[in-house]
């Protein structure tokens, strides 16, 4: 039985990148909790960025292809191609953590049947109510 779940992201912006610095700091090390950021995907290799990691590709087919990788985070938003990554991702059994609002609200019957069908889960809480002001 895997003991360590392998987690891969797309999208290396600003939002890639403070995540990518949460794993950092809270899951560093396989060891502490089962977790390991494996491969971070962002069409734009040059650009600079807030926070270094070291598995960085330019092809999102990469993290998504990649046998080990059991969760994708899909941080690029939009329409397409964020959500074709996430329904082929789904399509092949890997669980998917999105925040992309677009994505999820267009596409939702359709995740949902190929999550079901692979058996793989779709973890789109942070997509939902983020419009509802804190204070009125």
């Amino acid at each position: 039985m895997k003991k360590i779940v392998d987690v891969g992201i797309i999208g290396f912006g600003t939002v890639g990148s403070g995540v990518v610095s949460y794993f950092q700091e809270e899951f560093a090390g396989p060891d502490k909790c089962g977790v390991r950021l494996k491969t971070v995907a962002d069409a734009d290799l040059t650009r600079p960025r807030a926070v270094n990691f070291d598995n960085l590709v330019a092809n999102a087919e990469d993290v998504i292809n990649d046998p080990e990788i059991d969760i994708v985070v899909e941080l690029i938003g939009g329409d397409r191609p964020a959500s074709d990554f996430i329904l082929k991702a789904l399509e092949q059994g890997k669980s998917v953590v999105t925040a992309n609002k677009l994505a999820v609200s267009r596409y939702m019957p359709r995740f949902f049947a190929a999550a079901s069908a692979s058996g793989s889960d779709l973890a789109f809480e942070a997509a939902v109510a983020g419009s509802i002001p804190s204070r009125y």
